[in-house]
């Protein structure tokens, strides 16, 4: 369709298709069923190990710092939108977890709304759209989302990012963009670079939608503007002055056999099969035959999505493997694909003899049936979580210079959660907190009687409890 500018030019519109007969009503109500059906629990869900070291960084660090990295994309601060999210947080309602598992299912419930908008405005129809909503609605890998508030990076990273395309593509379905919405695009872009890494993705997502829906050369200057964007983030992100640098976990293996082992991993995941289920070859053929069933049904939603599900899952495919938590933005590419797909087996293949109501149904029906069979509810609460209550209950009388040192304690050698923990919990950065076991092996032996006697509380964790306690026998 081509309508005339004022200044006489053609523009090329796709308006998304009229509202047909499934009310909105009912893709809301599956998801939130959905959500509370399988994520409900999470709300009662304790703090992490994860949670105290996000927290404890977002606390120790001046707040200019933290504002003046939210402002901009190019420094080496650990994900400063999450660290905003943890430090307003614990400034406002301390160390009590409700709020903080409120916030995170809201951005779930939050970011399906976004789903839903940028599939309409990718051109799906309202029913396609409604179906990317319950396809994206939950995953067996979603229990990271509903039960670690540590995931909550993932969740501001999607909700940036999905916005800022919904804007861009929306903007552009009207024509060129104007100076105001480019400009909240990139805000949004920034966001979401400061909420993870893997929104590096985001200019190539804007590349798609202008090569499948535009095809003007004139049009790809924003995303190659926002590409540019990316040189100075990079840098910061692998030089040494970043968290990320020669961390084992980030550490980044540019290898064929990297790429198809996490590749391989993650479909056996999300489509709930035993691990070893796809091969390399299979995982090739399954990406061909998406990128052809888009091409023969002509859908552009489609072809856009089959890109989008190649490109942007490449920062998680060379690093050590990750959950399908990690894949939640590519998740935006698989969900609008399986919407659209399941819209086109309805109206194409079933002849649309299925009513749009009867056909969500059978969808609903046969996730319903495949998330239950996958179902694990954490039934065991996080050991710092426990750790914390159990340090709240003592109600010791520690003050800014005290010293406490833990006899035994639940965690690994090498954690510092119970530094975190005790320095969050009394809001002092000041407060002295050692270990026997971290001491007894960095340094090649336990304190000594004498430099216990110099700490202010000695404490005792047996891994069921914590107490009080006085110096060991053999120190008296």
């Amino acid at each position: 369709m081509s309508i005339s500018t004022a200044s006489g030019r053609p523009s090329c519109v796709h308006p998304a298709p009229a509202v047909t007969g499934l009310p909105a009503l009912i893709p809301a109500s599956a998801a939130l069923f959905f959500a509370i059906w399988f994520g409900g629990g999470g709300l009662s869900a304790d703090f992490t190990a994860d949670d105290a070291m996000n927290m404890h960084r977002a606390w120790s660090r001046p707040w200019i710092e933290l504002v003046q990295a939210n402002l901009i994309a190019f420094s080496p601060y650990y994900r400063p939108a999450g660290g905003a999210f943890y430090r307003i947080l614990y400034e406002t309602v301390g160390l009590d977890p409700l709020p903080y598992r409120v916030l995170c299912h809201a951005l779930l419930l939050a970011n399906l709304v976004l789903l839903h908008r940028l599939a309409r405005n990718l051109a799906a129809s309202p029913e396609a759209a409604s179906a990317a909503v319950l396809f994206g609605a939950h995953h067996a890998g979603f229990i990271d989302f509903h039960y670690n508030t540590g995931t909550v990076y993932d969740l501001l990273c999607y909700c940036f990012y999905g916005a800022g395309l919904s804007v861009y593509v929306a903007g552009r379905r009207g024509g060129a963009l104007s100076r105001q919405r480019l400009a909240a695009v990139a805000i949004l872009y920034m966001a979401a670079l400061n909420s993870k890494e893997i929104a590096v993705t985001f200019p190539v997502a804007l590349l798609a939608y202008e090569f499948v829906f535009q095809r003007k050369p004139r049009a790809f200057g924003p995303a190659a503007l926002f590409t540019a964007f990316l040189l100075p983030y990079v840098y910061y992100k692998l030089s040494p002055m970043s968290t990320f640098y020669n961390v084992g976990g980030y550490r980044i293996e540019l290898t064929v056999a990297r790429y198809w082992a996490n590749t391989t991993a993650f479909l056996d995941r999300l489509f709930y099969l035993d691990r070893g289920a796809f091969s390399p070859y299979t995982a090739a053929l399954l990406y061909l035959s998406m990128a052809s069933a888009a091409c023969l049904l002509r859908s552009r939603p489609m072809r856009w999505s089959a890109i989008f599900i190649l490109v942007s899952p490449l920062p998680v495919s060379f690093i050590p493997a990750r959950g399908v938590f990690a894949y939640y933005v590519p998740l935006i590419g698989w969900c609008v694909y399986a919407g659209a797909l399941a819209e086109a087996i309805r109206t194409r293949l079933v002849g649309n003899r299925v009513p749009a109501l009867a056909w969500f149904a059978l969808l609903f029906a046969g996730l319903f049936i495949a998330h239950t069979r996958t179902y694990e509810p954490q039934d065991h609460p996080p050991p710092a979580g426990t750790a914390l209550r159990q340090l709240r209950d003592l109600r010791l009388p520690v003050g800014p210079q005290s010293r406490i040192l833990f006899l035994r304690d639940r965690f690994h050698t090498d954690e510092w959660t119970p530094y975190f923990l005790v320095q969050l919990l009394y809001g002092s950065r000041t407060i002295a907190v050692d270990r026997v076991k971290m001491r007894a092996a960095t340094e090649g032996s336990p304190p000594t009687c004498s430099a216990m006697a110099e700490y202010d509380f000695l404490l005792d964790d047996d891994g069921a409890s914590i107490a009080r306690v006085g110096l060991p026998a053999s120190c008296r």
